[in-house]
């Protein structure tokens, strides 16, 4: 699987960018892993399912807690939804949990993705474990890149890979990401050519 994460907040163009890559993604049989928060979570695993892919949720927080959101409820297909937590089944959200989460999301995907990063937050947070964690991070790239992604230029300095639209698609270039999820040894460098912002 490939992880998502980003603002509750969104842009709508962090929308459209997550809608795009986790399509595509599920489409290629890849699973599509997130939290379950609105904004970024939400849209990926909307766009999993509704591309008839599969979609792990992991919670911050005990199973017991969990509901099927209004966000998601049409496409809602318990043959292709995981939800896991690694908390007591009653355990109440917290933001400690919530960061924690982070690093289980980022130990179950083989790369994550990062969509729009605060300076600081826990989508930062989650960048920065994944980088720790040496699991492969890309980072969307915007041109006039909203309020909400101002992080994005500071995890891609850190180490992030860029992600770009394809000059060929139009669509977000996953060539990278395949790789990576399909575990096919790449140069994630070489793979950045005829690009353009997203």
């Amino acid at each position: 699987g490939i992880g998502f994460c980003g603002s509750r907040k969104a842009s709508a163009k962090g929308i459209d960018t997550v809608t795009d890559l986790a399509d595509q993604l599920a489409r290629r049989e890849i699973a599509v892993v997130s939290g379950y928060a609105h904004g970024v979570d939400m849209a990926a695993h909307l766009a999993a399912l509704n591309a008839g892919g599969n979609t792990i949720i992991v919670l911050p927080e005990g199973i017991t807690h969990f509901r099927i959101k209004r966000d998601v409820k049409d496409a809602w297909d318990w043959n292709r939804v995981l939800v896991v937590s690694e908390f007591s089944p009653t355990m109440p959200w917290s933001a400690a949990n919530a960061m924690r989460r982070n690093e289980t999301i980022c130990g179950l995907a083989k790369a994550m993705v990062v969509i729009e990063a605060g300076e600081t937050g826990g989508t930062m947070e989650a960048g920065k474990s994944a980088l720790e964690m040496k699991v492969p991070l890309f980072v969307a790239v915007y041109e006039g890149a909203p309020v909400s992604a101002v992080g994005n230029e500071i995890l891609l300095e850190r180490g992030g890979y860029p992600v770009k639209k394809s000059r060929v698609t139009m669509r977000g270039n996953i060539a990278a990401m395949l790789n990576v999820a399909t575990e096919s040894p790449t140069d994630v460098s070489s793979l950045q050519g005829s690009l353009r912002f997203v």
